[in-house]
């Protein structure tokens, strides 16, 4: 509930990293209800990170950059888009980022995300993607 105050509450945002987007509801496969926390999750073989949570349904969250402080931590930090007024009511969104170079999915990966001085952890589950060999 803490992590969907920040995001409601947060304001406009500046700049959205490059390689991000954001869309309404959950990817396929993730089985999430509003208020259940925020959800991390790798997409397409481990090239992408999906972060699913919830904010205003006229202001999504949207990344702003991202990078990896380690070979097994992805920081990602957080802007909501939309503003400078949000609805007070709470939608789920998920928005997406490349997988920076140097993580391996592989791994266990620690997605920690960034907004406004606040960090939280999103729960990542245990299965890694599968490699794709062409």
């Amino acid at each position: 509930l803490a992590s969907a105050t920040a995001l409601t509450l947060a304001g406009c945002v500046q700049s959205i990293a490059s390689s991000s987007y954001s869309y309404a509801g959950s990817p396929p496969g993730v089985d999430r209800k509003p208020l259940d926390g925020p959800v991390a999750t790798w997409q397409d073989n481990g090239s992408k990170v999906a972060v699913t949570t919830d904010a205003s349904s006229n202001c999504p969250p949207a990344a702003t950059s991202v990078r990896a402080s380690s070979s097994k931590r992805i920081v990602i930090e957080v802007a909501q888009t939309g503003g400078p007024f949000c609805t007070a009511d709470l939608k789920t969104w998920t928005f997406v980022v490349d997988t920076p170079d140097g993580v391996d999915p592989g791994d266990e990966v620690t997605v920690q995300v960034r907004q406004d001085g606040n960090d939280w952890t999103p729960m990542m589950p245990s299965s890694t993607p599968s490699r794709a060999s062409d």
